[in-house]
Parts: structure tokens; C-alpha cells; sequence
């Protein structure tokens, strides 16, 4: 090829601005991290604060993207393509401004050091960043192997943070391992844990060898433990990935047997013109991307996978796998089966339809019987999913209007619900405790714990009596909650009605029954654990860490009286580290403006849904 051939002003590098500037802002941080002396909290909230900036700008630069191709017809902007860019950028944005002090009791020193968490780890963040650049470079192509390298750059990075999330995540600190392998100890039946005496005036060698006994087999099950989860979810993330992008490979090489093409608006007219004489390719090619974009997607049956990533992952990190990833599928899913939808491929139109009842349905039953607060959230997403890819099978300016509304309420449901969990603490405990309140601790956690699976991080139980603990965490909660299961006034009630319309409008009478149904199926699910936080009473050391916190209130405040009775000061103050610290949520102040603004969206979504409906239209006609 002669270079001097080329017109490089065909490249149009205001195309790949986004993109560009997060590549530019993940190597600045892989920089900073490598070479800048400082502590781990100083050096997490700098790569907080300038993943920010770096994703504010791709936000902007994205709403400026100029529709068309450029790279040579690589690249081809869209409304479809600038609204995926932006709400997988500003998604990232409040996720990443989560990360400002780590998770479940960060300012608590009883729950971990304030430099703990995923936060902490030199890689994640340019990690982060990259993965958000390969899927806007997945949205901005209708060329197969364009899409396919977007899509491997994501996968790649996102399996990394799923591997990173669990290593010092807060369902994996120190305290909550040796949590689980007592856990583990006592269904060995090593020991009879129905048999210890819990009365304070009867402490026998026996509950003493019960306390040495589990702490050795803690420490001996510890290792196994610690990153059984993670390195489970990541493996199968990447297993999975593979697959997907195998399908994908496949389908891409089956299109352009039968169009001599990569390029699916060239695929398209090749099809046309042909007659579909090349049908049987496009069938396999079609089968197969039906497959990639199903694993991508959550669609059932390639959904089994998400509950385990999502509880192996840290809370943070499955809210991104919730909701980033599935953009990216959306767009592409909108791209390559609206191509064939157009011309008149009407197979294509039944094997969606049915795979979209069972999407909505299958999970939502499943997330019937969950008793893991993340689960259900995982379940109930897959069902999610399938209101949204609903959108995709009716094509019309509606249903893709629809389709951005949806996921935008969605994403900030979410986004609150998971930033609640990253925050929420793993064990309400009261801290520093007496040997004897220690070992009755203990013994009572850990009876209670036999009634749920070792393997949960976020037990519903665990959330009983919310109300009386920390109101406001339980008020957020039902917000997110009812917003997610559609109930009226709150943000995703909006998303629901429309894409309900645009299903009736299109005469899919079957389909909108179904989703009214599984609408209201869904509404009793998420209904448990606000009955949990509401109506149910406080597991014993949640109670026990709530007195115990309003007793060394009191006690402090004796203490720390300017003059006693004698008219002296008093010093006697209690040692710091014999004094329990705080029940209760601790919230950071960036957490606590992302969450409430979150709820504020989804409470005032009714004075939102027509400016969303504008703004979200004029790309959506950009992109016919």
C-alpha cells in the first residue's frame, strides 16, 4: 500500500476522542502508580479523583461525536452508538467515585484498615478505564472485527477486576474468612454447636476448647477460603468470554462466507441483491452471534453463569457487570439483529421472541427462592435484561427510545442498590470486646449461621431489622428496591410502562402480558427484603452492637466531662482500644451524595421521563 495514497483526513480522529482519552488516562495512572511514593490511601484517592476527570471528559466528548464513518469506514458513529458511550461512561463515573474510601466500614477500625479494599490495588483503575475504551470502540462499528476487538479489550480488563474485587473486597476481609470457616468447621459436626452453654456463669473447659478448636480450624481452612470466590467468578467470566468470542469469531466468518464482507450495512445489501442465495451461511452465522451476544447479554440459557460472578465479585464490581457490559450488548444486539430484522429475515424474529419470554421468566422464578441479597439481584437483572432486549425485537424509534430509558432508570437503581451493599457492614458487631462477650459472640454468630449457605456474602437475614439500626440505610434500600421491581412512582416504573406500550403498540399482545405478569412477580421478590428491614427484628449481635454502642455513648460522655462532681477534671477516659467502636453504616461523603442523588432520580423519575424521552430521541432518529 502507498502511503502517499492516503487521505488521512478519512481518518477523523474525533471519532475515537472517548476512547482515546481513557487509553491516555489508564496509562497516566499506570504511571503515577508505578513511580509516585505515597500512602495507599493518598495514592487510591488520586486515582480516584483523575479517573473522574478522565471519564468526565469522554463524557463530554462523546456528546459531541459528529455522526458518520471515519478510520476508512471502521468506525461509524450513531445515536445508537453516542448513547451507549455516555451512559456506560457516566455509569462508570458513579461506580468509580464509590472507590473514594473502600467499602463496608471504611472509617471503622474495628471492620479493616481505612487503606483496605479493592481501591487499594495499583492495577484497578487503569484497568477500569481501559475496559470502559473497549466497549465504546464496541459500540462505534458496525464492522465485525472491529466490534470483536472492543470486545475482547473489555472482557479482558473486566475479568481482571473481577479476580482484583475479591482479593481485599469486604465480603473477603480477614474476619469475615475466619467467619466462614468456622462456618465450614461447624458442618464438619467437628462440634456440636447446639450443645455450647451461651450462660455467662457457666463457662466450662468446653466452650473454651470450642473457641481454640475453631480458631485452629479458621486458620487451617483460611487460604482455600480467601479466594475461593473470586478466582471461581473470574475463571468462569473468562471461560465464558472465550466462548462467546469463539461464537462470535464463527458468526463473523459464516457472514462474510455469504458477503464477501465484515461490514454489516455491506452484509446487508450483499444479502439483498443475492436473494439470499447464500442463506444456509447466514442461518450458522446468525445461530452463532445469537449465542456471543446471549453469553454478553445474560439472555437464557447462557445466563447460569452471572449469580456466581456476581458472588464472587465484590459488590461494586458485579453492579458493573449489571449494568457496563450489558450496554455494549444491547448496542451490538441493536446493530446486527436489527440488520436482519429489516430485510426480512423472520426467523430471527422467533427465535428472539421465544429466547426473550424465557429471559424474562426463567430468572425471575429463580430469583423467587433466593435468600442471598446479591443473587437475587443477579437473578433479577438476567429479567431485566430480557425487557430491554425486548426493544431490540420490535425495532421502532419507540421501543429503542424505550430501550435508553429503561436502562438509564435501571442504572441508577442499581447503581444505589449495589453502592448500599459496598457500604453495608459484614458483621454488625460491637468491636473491641470482653473475652467473655467475644466467645458468646462467636458461639451465637455461628449458630446462626447454620441456618444459611456457607457460600452466602449478603444472607437477606443479615438485613433484619435495617429500620431500627440505621433508618436512613433502610428507607435508601426500599427505594432502590421498589424502583427495581417497577412500583409506582419510583424510576424503573417509567422504563417498565413504556417498553410495555411500545410492545402493545407493535402488536406483541403475548409479549406485553408477559411482562405485566412477570412484572408483578418481580414485585414480590424485591419485596422481601424490605419486609426483612421493616417488619422483622434484629438479629441477636446486631441488637447486641447497638447496645453496646449506646452504652459507651454514655459512658463517653461521663468520661469526657470538662469536671466531676469535685469540681476537677476527670482523666479517667477509656483506652481506645478496649472501647467498641460505632454500630451502624459508615458512609462516606461521596457515597452518600452518589447514593441520595441516585434515590433523589428515582423518587422525582416522573419529572424526568419526558425531558429523558427528548433527549434520548433525537439520537435514536440519528441512528435510521
Amino acid at each position: 500500500m502507498n502511503l502517499a495514497n492516503i487521505d488521512f483526513s478519512e481518518l477523523a480522529l474525533g471519532a475515537i476522542l472517548p476512547s482515546v482519552v481513557l487509553v491516555f488516562g489508564a496509562l497516566c495512572l499506570l504511571l503515577i502508580n508505578v513511580f509516585l511514593s505515597a500512602s495507599a490511601h493518598a495514592l487510591r484517592r488520586l486515582n480516584v479523583a483523575l479517573g473522574m476527570v478522565f471519564l468526565t471528559l469522554s463524557i463530554i466528548f462523546s456528546l459531541n461525536l459528529s455522526f458518520g464513518g471515519s478510520f476508512f469506514g471502521l468506525i461509524n458513529i450513531t445515536g445508537i452508538s453516542v448513547l451507549s458511550q455516555v451512559l456506560m461512561e457516566l455509569s462508570a463515573l458513579l461506580f468509580v467515585a464509590l472507590f473514594w474510601e473502600g467499602g463496608a466500614g471504611a472509617n471503622a477500625s474495628n471492620v479493616r484498615s481505612i487503606n483496605g479494599g479493592i481501591a487499594s490495588i495499583e492495577e484497578f483503575f487503569p484497568l477500569f478505564l481501559l475496559m470502559i475504551a473497549g466497549f465504546d470502540i464496541m459500540v462505534s462499528s458496525t464492522h465485525l472485527l472491529i466490534i470483536l476487538l472492543g470486545l475482547e479489550i473489555g472482557s479482558l480488563c473486566l475479568i481482571a477486576l473481577i479476580a482484583l474485587s475479591g482479593k481485599n473486597a469486604p465480603e473477603s476481609t480477614e474476619s469475615n474468612r475466619k467467619a466462614c470457616a468456622k462456618r465450614d468447621f461447624a458442618k464438619l459436626d467437628s462440634i456440636n454447636l447446639d450443645s455450647i452453654n451461651l450462660d455467662s456463669t457457666n463457662l466450662d473447659s468446653t466452650n473454651l476448647d470450642f473457641r481454640k478448636s475453631a480458631e485452629s480450624t479458621s486458620r487451617a481452612l483460611l487460604p482455600s477460603l480467601a479466594q475461593n470466590l473470586e478466582i471461581e467468578a473470574s475463571i468462569k467470566y473468562f471461560i465464558l468470554s472465550v466462548l462467546a468470542s469463539v461464537f462470535f469469531i464463527f458468526g463473523a466468518w459464516c457472514f462474510y462466507f455469504a458477503s464477501a464482507s465484515f461490514d454489516l450495512s455491506y452484509i446487508q445489501e450483499a444479502l439483498q441483491s443475492a436473494h439470499y442465495t447464500s442463506a444456509f451461511a447466514v442461518l450458522i452465522g446468525l445461530v452463532f452471534m445469537l449465542g456471543a451476544i446471549g453469553f454478553k447479554a445474560s439472555m437464557v440459557p447462557f445466563h447460569s453463569w452471572m449469580p456466581d460472578v456476581y458472588e464472587g465479585s465484590s459488590a461494586l464490581i458485579a453492579g458493573v457487570v449489571s449494568i457496563i457490559p450489558k450496554i455494549a450488548a444491547f448496542a451490538v444486539a441493536i446493530v446486527v439483529f436489527g440488520a436482519f430484522i429489516e430485510i426480512g429475515v423472520t426467523w430471527i424474529n422467533n427465535a428472539l421472541y421465544a429466547l426473550i419470554i424465557l429471559t424474562i421468566t426463567i430468572p425471575n422464578i429463580a430469583a423467587l427462592v433466593q435468600q442471598d441479597l446479591k443473587r437475587m439481584l443477579a437473578f433479577s437483572s438476567i429479567s431485566h435484561s430480557g425487557f430491554v432486549l425486548a426493544c431490540v425485537l420490535i425495532d421502532t424509534q419507540m421501543s429503542l427510545t424505550s430501550l435508553y430509558l429503561y436502562w438509564f432508570l435501571f442504572a441508577f437503581s442499581n447503581i444505589g442498590a449495589f453502592g448500599l451493599l459496598w457500604f453495608a457492614p459484614q458483621r454488625m458487631d460491637s468491636g473491641a470486646e470482653s473475652k467473655l462477650d467475644s466467645m458468646v459472640s462467636k458461639a451465637e454468630s455461628a449458630l446462626e449461621s447454620r441456618q444459611e449457605s456457607a457460600r452466602f456474602t449478603y444472607p437477606i437475614s443479615r438485613f433484619n431489622g435495617m429500620l431500627k439500626i440505621s433508618p436512613m440505610y433502610a428507607m435508601l434500600s426500599a427505594i432502590f428496591l421498589f424502583s427495581l421491581a417497577g412500583i409506582p412512582p419510583f424510576g424503573l416504573f417509567w422504563g417498565k410502562i413504556y417498553v410495555v406500550i411500545s410492545a402493545f403498540s407493535a402488536d406483541y399482545p403475548l409479549l406485553t402480558v408477559i411482562m405485566m405478569i412477570n412484572s408483578a412477580i418481580a414485585a414480590f421478590y424485591y419485596l422481601k427484603p424490605v419486609v426483612a428491614m421493616f417488619l422483622r427484628a434484629p438479629n441477636a449481635s446486631a441488637q447486641n452492637a447497638k447496645q453496646n454502642a449506646s452504652a459507651q455513648n454514655n459512658f463517653n460522655a461521663q468520661n469526657f466531662d470538662t469536671s466531676n462532681n469535685f469540681g476537677t477534671p476527670n482523666f479517667n477516659t477509656p483506652n481506645p482500644a478496649q472501647t467498641p467502636a460505632r454500630a451502624g453504616i459508615h458512609v462516606t461523603t461521596l457515597g452518600k451524595i452518589i447514593i441520595g442523588g441516585s434515590a433523589f432520580i428515582c423518587c422525582i423519575s416522573i419529572f424526568m421521563v419526558q425531558f429523558l424521552l427528548d433527549f434520548i430521541g433525537k439520537y435514536v432518529i440519528g441512528a435510521y
